[in-house]
């Protein structure tokens, strides 16, 4: 089993970066995973859709890459790391 990779990252970053890896790396579609986070977007939104993610790859160890250390993308990260 692979381990799930997430890019999360202001919009439209993180789908750039994931069609990136796909167009070198097609067969990992099934676990690359990006979430593109709008410019006006609640944190707790953001928090929500990055949450529903981990379920989606049943909460199995995953590498997380956001685009700025600070901003929304990874301070998201940041507090659910917290919660687990």
């Amino acid at each position: 089993m692979k381990n799930p990779i997430l890019i999360i990252a202001h919009e439209p970053i993180a789908q750039a970066l994931r069609l990136g890896a796909l167009h070198v790396f097609p067969e990992c579609g099934d676990w690359v995973h990006a979430l593109d986070v709008p410019a006006h977007e609640k944190p707790e939104v953001t928090l929500q859709r990055a949450q529903a993610v981990a379920q989606k790859v049943n909460h199995a160890p995953m590498l997380v890459l956001t685009d700025m250390v600070g901003a929304t993308p990874c301070n998201v990260m940041s507090h659910m790391l917290k919660q687990v």
